[in-house]
């Protein structure tokens, strides 16, 4: 899994406190760099936070909480 985040935002910053807690694998991708920026719009990407499970990007705050939650 990979979180896509912009580090002074409320939700991402949510976001990544859910992701640290789940217990779960989640690599953490900062938007600010321009590679992650790119990685992200591949994946159809428009809005932070956002969650890559492999297959799908979960978009917003509450898709991510919804994701990290099953």
């Amino acid at each position: 899994m990979e979180l896509f985040y912009i580090i002074a935002g409320a939700d991402s910053a949510a976001a990544r406190k859910a992701a640290m807690a789940s217990g779960k694998d989640v690599r953490f991708r900062n938007l600010h760099y321009p590679e992650v920026a790119a990685d992200f719009a591949a994946r159809g990407g428009k809005t932070p936070p956002a969650l890559w499970d492999g297959e799908m990007l979960h978009e917003g705050l509450a898709a991510v909480l919804e994701a990290l939650a099953r």
